[in-house]
């Protein structure tokens, strides 16, 4: 038997729409991805892992690029 958990990112969803993607991205998903980090989109963002990883279960959620690095001021 193993012992595993299972843990998602939030701050960024997928939109059905499609947009060419470039350098390391080029041969990933085509999906319009979007950065943010309202409760709205952190749900929705929670609900499209659970449906790819066929599981209503979830243990740990992150925050994605929270970094000042990549937000700049915001």
């Amino acid at each position: 038997m193993y012992d595993y958990v299972i843990s998602t990112k939030v701050g960024r969803y997928l939109t059905d729409e499609e947009e060419d993607k470039e350098g390391l991205y080029e041969e990933g998903r085509k999906n319009n991805v979007v950065t943010d980090y309202t409760e709205e989109a952190t749900l929705r963002s929670i609900e499209q892992s659970s449906e790819r990883l066929q599981t209503d279960c979830i243990d740990f959620v992150f925050v994605h690029d929270l970094s000042p690095d990549f937000l700049g001021d915001e």
